[in-house]
């Protein structure tokens, strides 16, 4: 599928856009180049931006970090690019399209429930419609994921979930459906190599007020876990249920309608750090200062004639010689 082709269905089926977010069902977390469908769309590159297709014109959102490179990237005969420095995307749909009946194509999976509710809320005449093939953006490679020890968490899984499990019981909750792959992860101390820069393990975890939890991911060595369309089946067996809809993907409420937005509580939780995990960053602190120290003197003596990449890389390779190097 290409813009093109994109833009004949538009006209056939009298639509009046088609929204692209930046991501997949991970809302607002790192993605694969291959996960990109703004990239595969436009060739745009950054790692930040928004598409808008309309049966006539492509429109490209990009802060001030990228304006310049997104000029080089793409085609300027067939995309627009609208700087985020001078509007947002809801502020230029609004003057597009506030007044007028329309309607607007999107992903389920890879916009979030409350941004979705926002564009709703603003504009009252546009009737969104899911798509009917909306794919999670998720790569199939398979992926290893390992337990992250007590020596670096301080904390084990189950003393984590017990105190999550009375976060529930204060708000009177059957469970919790926890969305961020990085909450995830804190929360089951397991990593993966999924990413090459970010070691998180990309899962939802249901939490239930008795402390059970299941976990849905895909593609992965994890023992047990489920496939993300068992959430449409799983869900509905909670009647009170909550997930912070900043991090879940709109289509969740048409899995389970009832299901409340409670901001995560493991964001706070995983802010306030223990001793073993103050230790932990200060230590890595200190490695990485002298992979640092090490770096700057190979460069005051051999930065002529090198690219920013070359400097990037040999930065790596300091970092790469320090113990508990991961990304």
């Amino acid at each position: 599928m290409n813009i093109k082709d994109i833009q004949k269905d538009l006209k056939q089926k009298r639509i009046s856009g088609c929204l692209f977010t930046f991501g997949n069902l991970f809302i607002n977390e790192d993605i694969l180049p291959q996960e990109n469908q703004i990239m595969q769309l436009t060739g745009f590159s950054g790692s930040y931006a928004l598409l808008f297709i309309t049966p006539l014109k492509a429109y490209l959102f990009v802060d001030g970090r990228y304006e310049l490179q997104a000029k080089k990237e793409i085609n300027l005969r067939q995309i627009e690019i609208v700087k985020l420095t001078e509007t947002n995307l809801l502020e230029w749909l609004k003057k597009k399209f506030f007044a007028v009946v329309s309607s607007i194509l999107y992903n389920p999976w890879t916009i979030s429930a409350e941004a979705l509710q926002q564009l709703m809320t603003s504009l009252p005449k546009t009737k969104f419609i899911p798509l009917a093939d909306a794919e999670k953006c998720l790569d199939s490679g398979k992926v290893k994921v390992f337990a992250h020890p007590k020596k670096f968490t301080g904390c084990l899984s189950k003393d984590k979930i017990a105190t999550l499990v009375q976060e529930l019981k204060k708000h009177n909750l059957d469970a919790y459906l926890v969305t961020s792959a990085a909450n995830t992860s804190w929360l089951l101390n397991q990593r993966s190599d999924a990413l090459p820069y970010t070691p998180i393990f990309r899962a939802y975890t249901l939490v239930e007020k008795s402390g059970d939890y299941k976990v849905f991911a895909e593609h992965c060595d994890y023992s047990n876990a489920l496939p993300f369309d068992k959430l449409a089946q799983v869900l509905p067996h909670y009647p009170r249920l909550a997930a912070d809809f900043s991090t879940m993907p709109a289509l969740i409420r048409t899995f389970a309608p009832a299901i409340k937005h409670l901001k995560d509580p493991i964001t706070t939780l995983k802010a306030i750090k223990n001793s073993t995990e103050l230790k932990g960053i200060r230590q890595a602190h200190i490695r990485d200062g002298v992979a640092l120290c090490k770096f700057m003197y190979w460069l005051s003596k051999n930065y002529k004639g090198k690219t920013e990449t070359d400097i990037a890389q040999k930065l790596l390779s300091f970092r790469k010689k320090e113990i508990n190097f991961f990304s």
